[in-house]
């Protein structure tokens, strides 16, 4: 009876660590990029709902299997649900294109595709909203609001082991995200900047070619313009592991490959 106690108690134990394992990313947890690009709570949200794509680029300081992805973003207004509803966002993670071999300027962008799925905002963990006045920036239309609103949220996504993406050290990935909301144009959703002294490399970009991404431009900041860019709030985690063939498993049923909306 006693050791039938002792187990119970161990699976418990098990299944509250995984429950924390599987949570909100906090300042030094770890990463497996150059540094975390943690949020500048008095930054721009930068407009990243459908059909507008923002991508930010990061620096593998690790290989494996990139197996978590956390960003930081909020609401245009502060209009955050019930106001509207958020179903979900499209994530993809890309190769590197250098700025030495980007026809469209000095600056670099996505590449190849290695990962690009749909996820329901029920396959996210939102942690509590933060504080912080911020302001809005659209680069599409060029229109910014400072002080526009106060709160904003972390999203992680813990992907299933068939999307988890193999990367290799010192080498150059992308991040693209764009949120699926009911209203996109009266309730858009933004991607939170990170601080200045945390940018990395060159600007992050944006793209209003959902389907076929491509040309990419810039994002610079709306009070100084060119060349003062902006990169983007979000922290790259996962294990150190040797590569699987995951062809032969299943698929979770909130995953949709290559799902479209248009």
């Amino acid at each position: 009876m006693k050791k039938l106690q002792s187990i119970l108690i161990m699976a418990i134990m098990v299944l509250v660590l995984v429950g924390v394992a599987k949570a909100d990313w906090n300042e030094g947890d770890p990463h497996k990029m150059h540094w975390p690009q943690l949020p500048d709570p008095f930054g721009w949200d930068v407009r990243a709902s459908e059909p507008y794509v923002l991508a930010d680029d990061w620096w593998c300081s690790e290989t494996g299997y990139i197996k978590d992805i956390h960003f930081w973003g909020s609401w245009k207004q502060g209009y955050y649900p019930p106001w509207t509803t958020l179903y979900g966002f499209w994530i993809s993670i890309h190769e590197n294109i250098p700025a030495s071999q980007n026809p469209n300027g000095n600056y670099s962008q996505p590449g190849t595709i290695l990962l690009n799925n749909f996820y329901p905002i029920e396959a996210f963990i939102v942690a509590s909203p933060f504080s912080g006045q911020q302001g809005w920036y659209d680069p599409i239309y060029g229109m910014w609001f400072d002080q526009d609103h106060f709160e904003y949220f972390q999203y992680n996504l813990f992907l299933p082991e068939e999307d988890w993406v193999w990367q290799e050290m010192e080498t150059i990935y992308w991040l693209n995200i764009s949120a699926v909301v009911n209203d996109p144009f009266t309730f858009p959703w933004g991607w939170k900047t990170t601080t200045h002294d945390l940018i990395f490399q060159d600007t992050s970009v944006w793209t209003d070619q959902f389907m076929y991404p491509d040309p990419w431009f810039p994002i610079y900041d709306p009070l100084i313009g060119a060349p003062e860019h902006l990169d983007l709030a979000f922290v790259i985690t996962g294990e150190p592991e040797e590569p699987t063939n995951l062809s032969s498993r299943n698929r979770m049923p909130y995953s949709y490959n290559q799902l479209s909306y248009y």
